[in-house]
């Protein structure tokens, strides 16, 4: 019911019913290394600072390539961790 209730709605829109225009010009801002630098530290606390789009906004960068910041950050921190070593407790 509830699908084609969806699907009736959707029947008759065009793509420009569906999508936000994108300004004709628009560019994607420059990912310098400063710009990561300053990001860095709120992606400590995603959370505390209002996620991805509120980090990306108020550094003038996509929230894309806030997210794609912290999978790289992530990546680091996993390769600069130690691996538990088998059999050992550490207190």
């Amino acid at each position: 019911m509830v699908k084609e209730v969806i699907k009736q709605a959707l029947a008759d829109k065009k793509l420009e019913d569906l999508e936000v225009a994108k300004p004709v010009g628009s560019v994607t801002p420059e990912l310098t290394k400063e710009k990561v630098e300053e990001v860095i530290p709120l992606l400590k606390e995603v959370e505390k600072n209002n996620g991805y789009l509120a980090i990306a906004q108020k550094k003038g960068l996509l929230k894309s390539q806030v997210e794609e910041i912290h999978r790289a950050m992530l990546s680091k921190i996993a390769e600069l961790r130690p691996a538990p070593v088998e059999g050992v407790e550490l207190k």
